[in-house]
């Protein structure tokens, strides 16, 4: 073994642990559920309740577009990604901390106080985001990149399953604030294990040619020539048209409560049903994105995408005819096919990216992805006001026609490492 298939088979075990236990952590600071539980608790304000997904989503987003301006110019790129991670772990820490301080706070200055560092810590983890993908890029087999996505996401997500259960037990045991607190410590403390893994990784230089230490104004002409590239237009348009999936996303739960009557208790297995989904795939694109190709990855995303919408509208029809014996196992399949989604669309896009990208290019194409994917955070909003303004099924078939569109531009989707190499 050559020292630097050594070096790569270290590098792809330090970021096995490394996201697998951020994966994990990440489940006990969820934006979908435990913080605006937290936050609930201290405010009847659904804004602000609700305020923590947007945060989260457009924290991860909205720097990459910046950061890429700045970060193509870096031969090492993992001194900005050991920087802001730190940044990332430790506000984490006064997240407990802020929880433990709302028993002698006023709620509102106890909200506002948790929303900064909540800021801090989203945005922080946004600027890891484009010298994260780089160094897998770098650092490990292009060959192993899916395995690696899938294997962290099966074995991270798994874990996090298990850890809802003790999440459920301190929040149901434990007195408030301290219950959460005691759950935002327990995600800071695995965050900072994943931290230490990080330190490890041998990161290659970047092959830069030329002076890449232009002005922002430069940076931003560049744009255009990205999107010149072979396969970049075609990925972006499959990309947002895909994102209409968000435009439904938050409604299935309240169609299948108000409209289907559904239980309480059955909502939980739509739940599980939906986790269920996100780690079973996990491997399964995996496998075919290191195999196959990234587009088929894509593609099946862009499949299972379509059957939820698809799955709400039968449901609504078998209710209708008064199939009910159906509708709980009809409901079952749309939630495990949003797991199947979810976990594609991280895995084939990103990899995609990273192949049709090299090392001088590579921030600029990540950073453009992740910018452009940012408004697509408020679709929730959009989607509400479809239903407001007509009925669910409005919004379920405005959702297909999006989702046919992108499946549709998923299957012109081209990829340049696979064809030179013949993979393809």
């Amino acid at each position: 073994m050559t020292p630097e298939q050594i070096r790569r088979n270290l590098n792809f075990q330090l970021f096995t642990f490394e996201g697998i236990f951020f994966i994990f952590a990440s489940s006990f600071l969820d934006p979908n559920s435990i913080i605006p539980s937290f936050i609930s608790q201290l405010t009847d304000s659904s804004v602000l309740i609700g305020l923590a997904v947007t945060i989260r989503n457009c924290g991860w987003l909205m720097p990459q577009f910046f950061v890429a301006s700045y970060a193509r110019s870096l031969i090492y790129k993992k001194p900005l990604l050991i920087l802001a991670a730190g940044i990332m772990r430790f506000s984490s820490g006064f997240l407990a901390l802020t929880a433990v301080l709302s028993l002698k706070l006023d709620p509102y200055r106890a909200v506002m106080l948790f929303y900064l560092f909540f800021t801090i810590f989203s945005f922080a983890d946004g600027i890891c985001g484009i010298p994260w993908l780089d160094l897998i890029a770098k650092g490990i087999d292009p060959q192993k990149r899916g395995y690696l996505f899938g294997r962290n996401l099966f074995i991270g997500g798994s874990m996090a399953f298990l850890g809802g259960f003790v999440t459920r037990t301190i929040l149901n045991s434990v007195a408030f604030p301290y219950n959460f607190a005691f759950v935002f410590f327990i995600g800071f403390v695995f965050l900072l294990v994943s931290y230490i893994f990080l330190f490890g990784i041998d990161e290659p230089p970047s092959k830069i040619t030329g002076n890449e230490k232009t002005s922002f104004t430069n940076y931003i002409q560049s744009i255009p020539i990205v999107f010149k590239k072979p396969g970049f237009s075609i990925l972006m348009l499959t990309n947002i048209s895909l994102r209409f999936l968000f435009l439904a996303l938050p409604f299935y739960v309240v169609f299948g409560e108000k409209v289907l009557l559904f239980s309480k208790e059955m909502i939980g297995y739509f739940v599980s049903a939906q986790t269920l989904g996100y780690v079973a795939s996990s491997r399964l694109w995996g496998y075919l994105s290191d195999n196959l190709s990234n587009k088929s990855v894509i593609t099946g995303t862009c499949i299972s995408a379509i059957v939820a919408p698809i799955c709400a509208l039968s449901v609504y029809g078998m209710k209708l005819m008064d199939l009910k014996v159906l509708l709980f196992p009809m409901y079952l399949l749309l939630f495990l096919a949003i797991g199947f989604t979810i976990s594609g669309l991280w895995i084939g896009f990103n990899n995609l990216i990273l192949e049709i990208s090299d090392d001088q290019t590579r921030p600029t194409y990540i950073g453009i992805y992740n910018t452009l994917s940012a408004p697509m955070t408020f679709f929730p909003i959009l989607g509400g006001k479809i239903i407001e303004m007509s009925s669910y099924i409005h919004l379920f078939v405005i959702t297909v026609f999006f989702l046919v569109l992108a499946l549709i531009s998923s299957l012109y989707i081209k990829e340049p490492y696979r064809t030179q190499n013949g993979l393809q």
